[in-house]
């Protein structure tokens, strides 16, 4: 059996490893690898809402899913962060697979952003 508050701690403190590395990335000019962790903040953010759950999706999608199953319905989570979430995870596809995007620096910001809003909406729920 998983010990899941262990999941969360681990995953609420990778969030915070990837926004952290997401913004020192922006500042020097590295967008796409922003964007990108960025991205990853929001996802592990979300996999630490759903180790509470005790819900282990296996892809970014079923993750997607599952929150909006079990957070969103329930309007614990705003569909708009839930929204974030999904473009973003396009975003980062589009960094790893297709050399022929370049992320602006505005986008990159607003990936960012997204994650910071993320972050703080789970931290409130988790209750840290």
């Amino acid at each position: 059996m998983p010990n899941y508050k262990k999941q969360v701690d681990a995953h609420l403190n990778e969030a915070k490893r990837k926004l952290e590395r997401a913004e020192r990335l922006y500042d020097d000019g590295y967008y796409d690898e922003a964007a990108h962790d960025g991205y990853y903040s929001m996802y592990h953010a979300a996999k630490a809402l759903l180790a509470l759950k005790e819900s282990q999706p296996k892809t970014h999608r079923g993750v997607i899913s599952e929150i909006q199953r079990l957070y969103v319905k329930s309007k614990i989570l705003s569909q708009d962060l839930a929204s974030a979430l999904s473009r973003d995870l396009q975003i980062r596809i589009q960094t790893d697979y297709d050399t022929m995007i370049e992320i602006s620096k505005e986008l990159a910001k607003d990936v960012i952003e997204d994650a910071k809003n993320f972050l703080s909406a789970v931290e409130k729920i988790v209750g840290e």
